[in-house]
């Protein structure tokens, strides 16, 4: 399934890098630039204060200091979290691509459903700070748990109706006894860009080959673009040829009996 579903992306992807990378940059520029509002925010309350603590507030200072690192952090996340339509956008372009589909969506087509985007909103919070917590405990269980719930905004796309609960219970489903082939299709799609950033930063501590170092990890950056993309296009190619289920066919026993 490896073969096939790496020989799958690159059919898929032929004469469409460029435009699944500009998709890409569109969907993380402009969750970035909208998690980046409240932090300027922050930073402008952080100097107006800093003017005021000028006079002899050292002890004040230097609490609201971890007050407002600690919500520079928090708000950039919850933000980051608020933005999670515009990510489902972007995969609902890959899913289409994948089923071979030539929709001419938008990609904020979710921003303007609230209740279906305030679900988005609810399973990037659990899978994200599932994520975290795990990770916590070890790498190797935060890597388990992205690795069994990563189609389910994939599987969520495909049945808007289905709880996060149930989305994620069939994302574990699809990738259980599976998931040595995903790993190894992310790694094989995603190994060009990785070494040659290790090339490239391997060179660029070496006085000599500094520029070359630079080179590669320009080159890199764009080769990354590509690669990335793919791997959004390879989740989905792998969501729709494993789940077995077309749109909407979720087992009953996993749906929402009350919004």
């Amino acid at each position: 399934m490896l073969d096939e579903i790496t020989s799958e992306v690159k059919r898929i992807a032929k004469n469409k890098r460029l435009k699944n990378s500009l998709v890409l940059i569109y969907i993380y520029l402009i969750r970035i630039l909208i998690a980046f509002i409240p932090v300027v925010l922050l930073s402008i309350i952080k100097f107006i204060f800093g003017i005021f603590a000028l006079v002899n507030l050292n002890f004040i200072s230097y609490g609201f200091n971890i007050i407002y690192e600690i919500c520079m952090i928090l708000i950039s996340y919850l933000a980051f979290i608020a933005t999670s339509p515009f990510l489902f956008g972007g995969l609902n372009y890959f899913n289409n691509e994948a089923k071979g589909e030539t929709k001419d969506e938008k990609l904020t087509k979710y921003i303007h459903d609230s209740k279906f985007a305030f679900k988005q909103m609810k399973l990037m919070l659990v899978l994200s700070l599932g994520f975290i917590i795990s990770s916590c405990l070890l790498i190797v269980p935060g890597i388990i748990f992205a690795c069994f719930y990563i189609l389910s905004p994939y599987v969520l796309l495909d049945n808007k109706d289905l709880s996060i609960k149930g989305a994620m219970k069939e994302s574990r489903r699809i990738i259980k006894g599976r998931m040595m082939t995903f790993v190894l299709a992310v790694l094989k799609i995603n190994l060009p860009w990785v070494l040659i950033y290790i090339i490239g930063t391997y060179f660029k501590f070496m006085p000599h080959f500094m520029a070359l170092g630079n080179l590669l990890l320009f080159v890199g950056f764009f080769v990354m673009l590509c690669n990335v993309s793919d791997t959004f296009l390879a989740l989905s190619v792998l969501y729709q040829k494993v789940s077995g289920k077309k749109a909407g066919a979720i087992d009953v026993e996993y749906r929402e009996i009350k919004d």
